[in-house]
Protein backbone atom coordinates (compact mmCIF):
# COMPACT_ATOMS: atom_id res chain seq x y z
CA UNK A 1 0.00 0.00 0.00
CA UNK A 2 1.25 3.47 -1.09
CA UNK A 3 2.31 5.80 2.27
CA UNK A 4 0.89 9.30 1.24
CA UNK A 5 3.01 11.99 3.18
CA UNK A 6 2.18 15.96 3.20
CA UNK A 7 3.00 18.12 4.90
CA UNK A 8 1.85 22.27 4.63
CA UNK A 9 4.12 25.42 5.41
CA UNK A 10 3.38 28.82 5.73
CA UNK A 11 6.07 30.88 6.66
CA UNK A 12 5.82 35.03 7.90
CA UNK A 13 8.74 35.73 9.72
CA UNK A 14 8.56 39.44 11.56
CA UNK A 15 11.60 41.10 13.70
CA UNK A 16 12.12 44.57 14.87
CA UNK A 17 15.48 46.15 14.36
CA UNK A 18 18.24 46.75 15.36
CA UNK A 19 19.39 43.30 13.36
CA UNK A 20 20.25 39.99 15.54
CA UNK A 21 23.49 40.31 17.22
CA UNK A 22 24.19 36.48 15.66
CA UNK A 23 24.17 37.88 11.90
CA UNK A 24 27.29 36.93 10.37
CA UNK A 25 29.36 40.32 9.06
CA UNK A 26 31.25 38.31 6.89
CA UNK A 27 30.71 38.26 3.13
CA UNK A 28 29.17 34.69 2.02
CA UNK A 29 30.97 35.00 -1.28
CA UNK A 30 34.18 34.87 0.48
CA UNK A 31 36.90 31.90 1.79
CA UNK A 32 36.82 32.37 5.51
CA UNK A 33 40.24 32.51 6.79
CA UNK A 34 41.63 30.09 10.14
CA UNK A 35 41.38 32.94 12.37
CA UNK A 36 37.65 33.41 10.89
CA UNK A 37 36.33 30.51 11.33
CA UNK A 38 37.69 30.37 14.78
CA UNK A 39 35.27 33.54 15.25
CA UNK A 40 32.23 32.52 13.48
CA UNK A 41 29.42 33.45 16.16
CA UNK A 42 27.19 30.57 17.53
CA UNK A 43 24.65 30.67 20.19
CA UNK A 44 23.36 27.23 20.46
CA UNK A 45 26.26 25.56 22.55
CA UNK A 46 25.96 27.73 25.59
CA UNK A 47 22.18 29.58 24.78
CA UNK A 48 24.34 32.83 24.18
CA UNK A 49 26.39 34.42 21.88
CA UNK A 50 29.84 33.30 21.47
CA UNK A 51 32.50 32.04 19.12
CA UNK A 52 32.98 28.76 17.96
CA UNK A 53 37.07 29.07 19.66
CA UNK A 54 35.45 29.82 22.95
CA UNK A 55 32.43 27.17 22.75
CA UNK A 56 33.32 24.02 25.49
CA UNK A 57 32.01 22.31 22.63
CA UNK A 58 32.40 20.36 18.79
CA UNK A 59 30.89 22.93 16.69
CA UNK A 60 30.41 23.01 12.65
CA UNK A 61 28.63 25.72 10.86
CA UNK A 62 27.34 24.77 7.55
CA UNK A 63 26.95 28.48 6.18
CA UNK A 64 24.13 29.90 3.26
CA UNK A 65 27.37 29.92 0.67
CA UNK A 66 27.66 25.96 1.32
CA UNK A 67 24.07 25.48 0.88
CA UNK A 68 24.31 27.57 -2.51
CA UNK A 69 27.84 25.85 -3.68
CA UNK A 70 26.68 22.35 -2.83
CA UNK A 71 23.65 22.33 -3.65
CA UNK A 72 21.95 21.17 -0.74
CA UNK A 73 18.36 20.57 -0.95
CA UNK A 74 16.88 19.05 2.02
CA UNK A 75 18.20 19.50 6.36
CA UNK A 76 19.74 15.40 5.64
CA UNK A 77 21.58 16.42 2.69
CA UNK A 78 23.51 19.34 4.30
CA UNK A 79 24.14 16.91 7.56
CA UNK A 80 25.65 13.92 5.52
CA UNK A 81 28.55 16.05 4.91
CA UNK A 82 29.22 17.24 8.74
CA UNK A 83 32.04 15.18 9.70
CA UNK A 84 30.98 12.70 12.69
CA UNK A 85 27.46 12.26 11.52
CA UNK A 86 25.93 10.07 9.08
CA UNK A 87 22.44 9.51 7.60
CA UNK A 88 20.50 6.70 6.34
CA UNK A 89 16.92 6.61 4.17
CA UNK A 90 14.58 3.29 4.09
CA UNK A 91 12.37 5.07 1.83
CA UNK A 92 10.18 6.58 3.93
CA UNK A 93 12.40 8.28 6.80
CA UNK A 94 15.28 10.24 6.91
CA UNK A 95 17.95 8.97 9.82
CA UNK A 96 20.54 10.36 11.25
CA UNK A 97 23.47 8.84 13.36
CA UNK A 98 25.87 10.37 15.32
CA UNK A 99 29.54 9.09 15.79
CA UNK A 100 28.47 5.37 16.18
CA UNK A 101 25.43 5.76 17.15
CA UNK A 102 21.93 5.39 15.25
CA UNK A 103 19.91 2.64 16.39
CA UNK A 104 17.29 1.85 13.89
CA UNK A 105 13.45 2.94 14.98
CA UNK A 106 14.61 5.93 17.38
CA UNK A 107 13.77 8.08 14.42
CA UNK A 108 16.18 10.26 15.32
CA UNK A 109 14.58 11.40 18.76
CA UNK A 110 18.22 11.53 20.82
CA UNK A 111 19.06 14.53 18.52
CA UNK A 112 17.46 17.77 18.96
CA UNK A 113 16.49 19.70 16.46
CA UNK A 114 15.49 23.46 17.03
CA UNK A 115 14.61 26.51 14.13
CA UNK A 116 16.04 29.99 15.58
CA UNK A 117 16.13 28.20 18.96
CA UNK A 118 12.89 26.84 19.08
CA UNK A 119 12.63 22.86 19.56
CA UNK A 120 11.08 20.98 16.24
CA UNK A 121 10.80 17.68 18.13
CA UNK A 122 7.55 16.25 18.07
CA UNK A 123 6.10 15.35 21.14
CA UNK A 124 4.40 11.70 20.86
CA UNK A 125 8.45 10.04 20.09
CA UNK A 126 10.55 13.35 20.32
CA UNK A 127 11.72 12.57 16.68
CA UNK A 128 13.31 14.79 14.50
CA UNK A 129 12.32 15.07 10.88
CA UNK A 130 15.20 16.09 8.18
CA UNK A 131 13.51 15.28 5.03
CA UNK A 132 11.27 17.37 3.01
CA UNK A 133 9.37 16.70 5.52
CA UNK A 134 11.36 19.16 7.82
CA UNK A 135 9.95 22.23 8.58
CA UNK A 136 11.26 24.50 6.51
CA UNK A 137 12.93 24.87 3.13
CA UNK A 138 16.41 25.83 3.18
CA UNK A 139 15.80 28.45 0.75
CA UNK A 140 15.36 30.85 4.60
CA UNK A 141 18.00 29.11 5.86
CA UNK A 142 20.93 31.31 6.81
CA UNK A 143 23.09 28.30 8.52
CA UNK A 144 23.17 25.34 10.27
CA UNK A 145 24.76 24.96 14.08
CA UNK A 146 25.56 21.31 14.79
CA UNK A 147 27.23 20.79 18.34
CA UNK A 148 28.07 16.99 19.04
CA UNK A 149 28.03 15.89 21.89
CA UNK A 150 25.48 15.84 24.89
CA UNK A 151 24.00 18.95 25.50
CA UNK A 152 21.15 17.71 27.89
CA UNK A 153 22.00 20.02 30.99
CA UNK A 154 20.73 22.44 28.93
CA UNK A 155 18.21 21.48 26.27
CA UNK A 156 16.58 18.31 27.78
CA UNK A 157 16.55 14.52 26.95
CA UNK A 158 16.63 14.82 23.40
CA UNK A 159 19.96 16.11 22.89
CA UNK A 160 21.50 13.49 24.23
CA UNK A 161 23.82 12.62 21.00
CA UNK A 162 24.03 16.57 19.33
CA UNK A 163 22.00 19.88 18.77
CA UNK A 164 21.39 21.09 15.41
CA UNK A 165 19.85 24.85 15.54
CA UNK A 166 18.63 26.01 11.89
CA UNK A 167 18.50 29.72 11.95
CA UNK A 168 16.48 31.31 8.95
CA UNK A 169 17.36 34.40 7.15
CA UNK A 170 15.74 37.80 7.63
CA UNK A 171 14.40 40.17 5.00
CA UNK A 172 17.19 42.27 5.19
CA UNK A 173 19.30 39.43 3.70
CA UNK A 174 16.88 38.90 0.68
CA UNK A 175 15.85 42.37 -0.58
CA UNK A 176 13.91 41.38 -3.05
CA UNK A 177 11.93 38.54 -4.51
CA UNK A 178 13.88 34.48 -5.78
CA UNK A 179 12.33 32.22 -7.05
CA UNK A 180 13.59 28.82 -8.26
CA UNK A 181 12.20 25.60 -10.08
CA UNK A 182 13.68 22.17 -10.37
CA UNK A 183 13.85 19.45 -11.99
CA UNK A 184 15.27 15.61 -10.90
CA UNK A 185 14.98 12.10 -11.59
CA UNK A 186 11.99 9.54 -10.79
CA UNK A 187 9.69 12.58 -11.45
CA UNK A 188 11.20 14.95 -8.90
CA UNK A 189 9.81 18.43 -9.02
CA UNK A 190 10.14 21.85 -6.96
CA UNK A 191 9.29 25.13 -7.14
CA UNK A 192 9.52 27.81 -4.25
CA UNK A 193 9.12 31.50 -4.30
CA UNK A 194 10.95 33.83 -1.11
CA UNK A 195 10.36 37.45 -0.87
CA UNK A 196 12.19 39.79 2.13
CA UNK A 197 12.34 43.43 2.86
CA UNK A 198 13.30 45.50 5.78
CA UNK A 199 10.81 48.46 5.88
CA UNK A 200 12.21 52.00 6.88
CA UNK A 201 9.92 51.45 10.39
CA UNK A 202 12.55 49.02 10.84
CA UNK A 203 10.18 45.68 10.01
CA UNK A 204 12.21 42.84 8.64
CA UNK A 205 9.66 40.93 6.78
CA UNK A 206 10.06 37.40 5.24
CA UNK A 207 7.85 35.14 3.32
CA UNK A 208 8.13 31.83 1.21
CA UNK A 209 6.70 29.45 0.03
CA UNK A 210 6.72 25.91 -1.44
CA UNK A 211 6.01 22.81 -3.37
CA UNK A 212 7.60 19.49 -4.02
CA UNK A 213 5.77 16.42 -5.88
CA UNK A 214 8.39 13.60 -6.42
CA UNK A 215 6.78 10.42 -8.09
CA UNK A 216 9.16 8.18 -6.52
CA UNK A 217 11.23 4.62 -7.44
CA UNK A 218 10.47 1.65 -9.50
CA UNK A 219 11.72 -1.37 -7.76
CA UNK A 220 12.17 -5.17 -8.64
CA UNK A 221 12.14 -7.84 -6.21
CA UNK A 222 12.53 -11.43 -7.99
CA UNK A 223 11.54 -13.33 -4.87
CA UNK A 224 7.72 -11.43 -5.58
CA UNK A 225 7.59 -12.01 -8.86
CA UNK A 226 4.13 -13.47 -9.52
CA UNK A 227 0.62 -11.92 -10.82
CA UNK A 228 -0.75 -11.79 -7.30
CA UNK A 229 1.99 -9.06 -6.38
CA UNK A 230 2.05 -7.29 -9.34
CA UNK A 231 5.17 -9.56 -11.41
CA UNK A 232 7.55 -8.23 -8.34
CA UNK A 233 7.28 -4.44 -9.08
CA UNK A 234 7.24 -2.01 -6.18
CA UNK A 235 5.70 1.34 -8.34
CA UNK A 236 7.04 4.32 -6.98
CA UNK A 237 6.02 3.71 -3.03
CA UNK A 238 8.19 6.27 -1.62
CA UNK A 239 6.63 9.06 -3.49
CA UNK A 240 6.42 12.67 -2.02
CA UNK A 241 4.68 15.37 -2.08
CA UNK A 242 5.13 18.51 -0.17
CA UNK A 243 3.54 21.82 -0.04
Amino acid sequence: MKKSRWSVLYVVLLSLAPSSALAQENGQDEFLSLDDLLNVEISSAAKYAQTTSEAAASVTVITRDDMERYGYRTLQEALAQVRGLYQGYDRNYAYLGIRGFGRPGDYNNRVLLMVNGHVMNENFYGSAVLGEDFAIPLDIVERIEVVRGPGSALYGSNAMFAIINVISREGRDVEGLEAVVEGGSFGAKRASALFGQEFDNGVDLLVSGSWYDASGQDLYFPEFDDPETNNGIAEGMDFERSG
